[in-house]
Parts: structure tokens; C-alpha cells; sequence
């Protein structure tokens, strides 16, 4: 997914410095720094998560999921506010923000991170026990994978029942995911539109059900 960001962002970078060239935006080797810069800032929490993961400093914190569940939604949720700002502000400013793309970049990490926190829960939190379930996948046997999401399937309903934020949490990111989807461009080739008018649209409404979900989290 990672690789899927930074190839999409790249594959815009040459159209994109055209046009800003053509403005007096900016150069072309700013305008790739900046992105660059954009996405080691967006990749940061992502590494330091992964070496908290594997260094002895996990064992040593009291819930080490719960924190992880934590720091990907939270860090998702940042990271989708900060592209809602970048939304605005383009629409304030003018073309010349809109042209650069950070928050589509921004956008994308948003739903890395966001992705994250929604497979923790499910394969982690959730008890699903993924090392028994592909080891029967590796030795012939898928429907172990089944049989153990059958297995703690209850649970699942009975926490979103209890939660209910959790159910705003996962609409929230079923939006998010739509909303990138959109903004890839990938719906209008397939509808053969010119112009998709909803990707902004349900990219506020998944922050607001992302501010809801933590809030309702944090009560």
C-alpha cells in the first residue's frame, strides 16, 4: 500500500510541475522535495511503531495492542484532518495549493494508518488467532481461516453492540476508503465521467465520524 502511495503520487509528478512551471508556482525540484519531505513526515510513525514492535520496549508496556490500536487511529486521524485543512486552505487560496497535492498524499496516509488501526482490531484485539489460522492455510486447510473468524465473530457483534463507536469508526473508514478510491481517478475512467463532485464530499464526513469514534472512544 505504501508502494501503491508513493507510485501514484510520482506518477502525478510530472504533469503537475508542467503545470506549476507554467504558473510560476514553483520549480519542479521543489515541488518533488516538498512531497518527498511529505512522505517521510507521513512514514515517521509507521517506522517508529514497527521498531517499538520488535524491540524489548513492548513487553514492557502494560497493553501493548491497546497502544498500537491507539497510535494508528489516532495518527490516522490526524492525518485526515491535516488533508481536510489542506481542502479548505485550496479552496481559499486558489489553484496554486490544490496544484502541489499534499493532501492527496496526506489523504492516503490517512487510510494506511486508518487501515491499520481497523486490522489490529479485527486480527489482534479481536482474538483472532492468525498464527493457527494460516498454519492450516499452509498445510492445506483454508477453512481454518473461516473457522476461526466464526470463532470470535460473537464477540465482535457483542463489542460493537456495547461500543457503538466502533461502528462509527469502521463507516468512517469505509468513507475514507471510497473517498480515495474516487480520488484516484479510478471511478471516473470506469464510469466515464469528466469530474467526480463526491470524493471531497465523503472525505468531511469521514473525519467527522473520525472525530465522533475518538471522542466516544476517549468518554
Amino acid at each position: 500500500m505504501i508502494f501503491h502511495i508513493v507510485r501514484a503520487d510520482l506518477g502525478l509528478n510530472l504533469e503537475i510541475d508542467n503545470i506549476a512551471l507554467s504558473h510560476g508556482v514553483t520549480s519542479r525540484r521543489f515541488s518533488v522535495v516538498l512531497r518527498m519531505g511529505v512522505h517521510l513526515l507521513c512514514l515517521a510513525p509507521l517506522i517508529w511503531v514497527v521498531r517499538f514492535c520488535i524491540s524489548p520496549r513492548v513487553f514492557l508496556n502494560p497493553d501493548p495492542v491497546k497502544f498500537i490500536i491507539n497510535f494508528t487511529g489516532n495518527w490516522g486521524m490526524c492525518l485526515l484532518l491535516v488533508c481536510i485543512c489542506l481542502l479548505v486552505l485550496g479552496e481559499l487560496i486558489g489553484e496554486d495549493l490544490r496544484r502541489i497535492q499534499i493532501y492527496r498524499i496526506t489523504g492516503l496516509y490517512a487510510l494506511l494508518y486508518a487501515t491499520l488501526h481497523v486490522l489490529t482490531y479485527f486480527v489482534i484485539y479481536s482474538g483472532y488467532d492468525f498464527i493457527v489460522a494460516f498454519a492450516g492455510f499452509h498445510t492445506g486447510h483454508p477453512g481454518v481461516l473461516v473457522a476461526e473468524w466464526d470463532a470470535i465473530f460473537p464477540g465482535v457483534l457483542d463489542d460493537f453492540r456495547k461500543r457503538q463507536f466502533l461502528g462509527i469508526g469502521l463507516f468512517g473508514w469505509a468513507l475514507l476508503l471510497l473517498g480515495s478510491i474516487t480520488s484516484q481517478g479510478l471511478l471516473e475512467h470506469a464510469l466515464h465521467v469528466k469530474k467526480w463532485r463526491y470524493p471531497y464530499g465523503l472525505m468531511y464526513a469521514a473525519a467527522i465520524a473520525a472525530v465522533i469514534h475518538f471522542l466516544a472512544a476517549w468518554h
